[in-house]
């Protein structure tokens, strides 16, 4: 964990998110650890590239009862219907170069989980 936070921005993800991201991440390696299993950085450091992201190896691993699972830890946004308020709404007949933005852009977590034994839910 102290090398994942050591890093300028962890796992590539915005600063409202990282925190999540890094509680859930220590619980894993730490429950794990608690059991005897092993934890290891993996070579990925910041986010991958958005086309490649899938296919990039993992941020850390976990080795199990000599299966080795790796984490993939990514940011992906969900969009929403913008619902403005009556102050806005009054503020933009008021000025014509007021704009009122379509969507609300909400950060999510997401893992993938690869190796061990091959399983349709693997995300």
């Amino acid at each position: 964990m102290a090398a994942l936070e050591k890093q300028p921005q962890p796992m590539g993800l915005t600063q409202p998110i990282r925190g999540r991201a890094l509680c859930i991440t220590q619980a894993l390696i730490t429950a794990t650890g608690a059991q005897g299993h092993k934890a290891a950085l993996g070579p990925t450091q910041g986010a991958p590239p958005p086309h490649q992201r899938r296919k990039e190896p993992p941020h850390f691993t976990i080795t199990a009862q000599g299966e080795t699972i790796g984490f993939l830890v990514l940011q992906e946004q969900d969009r929403s219907e913008y619902i403005p308020t009556d102050k806005e709404l009054a503020d933009a007949k008021k000025h014509s170069w007021m704009h009122i933005p379509r969507f609300d852009y909400t950060p999510r977590l997401h893992f993938i989980l690869r190796g061990g034994s091959p399983h349709r839910a693997s995300e």
